[in-house]
């Protein structure tokens, strides 16, 4: 229980430490600085507009707006320009018939400056990067004679929703095609890459220590500690996937452990004799699940921590222990599992998946002999190391 303790409390830690990597310092203040210390020593004025900012696939997208309208706010709380508000700024604009596409013409750029009454305009583009942010490309321009005087580039978290980006004309469908059909249409590439989901077939080595305590209502109890048992293959397969921050999977394995030759630990005291082999001997089916954290490092490369637990059905065998009726011991019974998986998980091509996987794991249940008065319990606790191949989806 110390041990579960202590390492609940460092996986709360580690959520702790990786908690600053979701936030922040306001990233349009900083760009808002950047440009205004670099363009206000070539400004006079220092008289500005700031136009939409695009998307550089040239899909529709409320972001650009979103972008400027943080941009313009935090310029004119910094109070260092002078800020044409937007609403005139679109007004001049669409007089002009000037298209915003981020990049502007110079004759349109004159003809925009002297519309406004403004020195330079504030234009930029997005594109989407990994993990749900967005790259900001800005640059501060001279409606005069055209000199970026100017630039900077953030990296921001996407809150807004948008288009996928234009797909190649395609033919027009047949006349026959309902127009139900065409309106259900949904582009696959409006879900983030990053979001997938997998099915992997696993397998790796597992190793255990185990406790067995013996409880008799007439007699007291019994506790074997730390046997030392053989080292066991696994093998299993598991469905899961992962969003942006979170992912979850379930599991079905197995694995086996038997006890070696080894003289036991009973209550602090070394017993000189030794157990026999497979005195207790444990095999092992789960059904469980894992809820895990993956770090910001890409669609294709994913770190990943979680917490997992679920059913484990138990079979207990024994090469001397009698059940009642005489024969050897052979029970069936369910049991709790617990487990801590950190692992790298690999996109290197779409749809093949591969990852590789440490974990602490404990497993305990009850059982009885067939004996009235008699509860057993065993708890198994070790690692698992583990590797995989799969699809991804």
């Amino acid at each position: 229980m110390k041990r579960l303790t202590y390492l609940l409390s460092m996986l709360l830690s580690s959520l702790l430490v990786a908690s600053p990597l979701l936030a922040g310092d306001d990233p349009y203040e900083d760009m808002a600085v950047k440009l205004s210390a670099k363009a206000g020593k070539k400004l006079s004025e220092k008289k500005i507009a700031i136009l939409t900012f695009d998307y550089i696939d040239g899909r529709s997208s409320t972001g650009g707006r979103v972008v400027s309208e943080k941009l313009t706010n935090r310029f004119v709380e910094l109070g260092d320009m002078t800020v044409i508000e937007r609403g005139m700024v679109e007004k001049v604009m669409k007089e002009l018939e000037f298209q915003n596409t981020g990049s502007v013409d110079p004759e349109k750029a004159k003809k925009l400056g002297k519309g406004l009454g403004v020195e330079a305009i504030v234009t930029g583009t997005l594109q989407d990067e990994s993990y749900g942010n967005v790259e900001i490309n800005a640059r501060v321009i001279k409606t005069e004679t055209y000199e970026i005087i100017a630039a900077a580039t953030i990296k921001v978290k996407k809150t807004w929703s948008d288009a996928p980006p234009p797909q190649p004309a395609a033919a027009a469908p047949a006349e026959e095609e309902a127009p139900a059909q065409k309106a259900s249409y949904r582009s696959p590439s409006s879900r983030p890459q990053n979001v997938h989901g997998y099915l992997d077939f696993l397998a790796g080595a597992s190793n255990a220590k185990m406790n067995a305590t013996f409880s008799y209502a007439t007699m007291g109890s019994v506790t074997m500690s730390n046997l030392t048992t053989n080292s066991a293959g696994v093998v299993g397969l598991r469905v899961g996937g992962f969003g942006e921050i979170l992912g979850g999977d379930f599991e079905m394995s197995g694995f086996n452990h038997g006890t070696l030759l080894q003289p036991p630990t009973i209550r602090g005291y070394l017993i000189p004799v030794n157990l026999p082999q497979n005195f207790l001997q444990v095999g092992t089916f789960e059904m469980s699940g894992d809820l895990m954290l993956r770090f910001p490092t890409g669609e294709r490369v994913i770190p990943y921590f979680g917490l997992g637990m679920g059913l484990s059905i138990n079979t207990i065998t024994s090469s001397v222990l009698p059940m009642y009726g005489g024969r050897l011991l052979s029970q069936t019974e369910p049991g709790f599992l617990f487990r801590v998986p950190v692992g790298v998980r690999f996109r290197p091509v779409d749809p093949l998946t591969l990852f590789v996987e440490g974990r602490f794991w404990m497993n305990t249940f009850s059982f009885n002999r067939g004996y009235a008065g008699e509860t057993d319990t065993i708890t198994e606790t070790g690692s698992q190391f583990l590797a995989g191949i799969g699809l991804s989806f």
